[in-house]
């Protein structure tokens, strides 16, 4: 096994995820590199800082009074767990913060929308230069051309290359 193929399965070596197919031979590396050694060292340490939580119980009929809040518009104000058997809270006329957050957010959304729309309206009724005065034709393009002549056979003969 090499360096790669065992820095790959490092993390899930340390959380017991390895078959242990998989794991004698990782074992049998480590025992020789010690870049990768030292690599298992390093995430033991950085992984005794980390706190496995507890187990979290679930009270029975959570799954259904949280559906028929959901179906009843409940706005999702917290109920404590001690009183989620007891149904439902009732619904309250005072907004909650996010709701007038997402109200101001709505508004100032809304604001900057119209002040757009006004300045581009503005912007496109200025007057744009014309072009009346511009045009390609035959002549001019003949006329441009023949300057264009003049001024490489007047570069050429004032070249001091010959």
């Amino acid at each position: 096994m090499d360096c790669s193929d065992a820095l790959a399965r490092i993390p899930r070596y340390l959380d017991d995820e390895l078959l242990e197919a998989e794991a004698a031979p990782l074992r049998a590396h480590l025992m020789d590199c010690v870049d990768c050694r030292g690599q298992v060292q390093e995430a033991r340490s950085v992984s005794a800082w980390l706190v496995k939580p507890e187990p979290v119980e679930v009270p029975a009929g959570f799954a259904a009074l949280v559906a028929r809040r959901a179906i009843a518009g409940d706005p999702g104000a917290l109920t404590p767990v001690a009183d989620v058997a007891a149904g439902p809270a009732p619904l309250t006329s005072a907004p909650a913060e996010g709701d007038r957050m997402r109200s101001f957010v709505v508004s100032a959304v809304a604001v900057a929308a119209l002040v757009l729309l006004a300045l581009s309206i503005a912007l496109r009724r200025m007057d744009m230069p014309e072009n009346r005065g511009l045009s390609a034709d035959d002549a001019s393009t003949d006329q441009a051309l023949e300057a264009l002549r003049k001024m490489n056979e007047r570069d050429q003969s004032e070249d001091p290359k010959e």
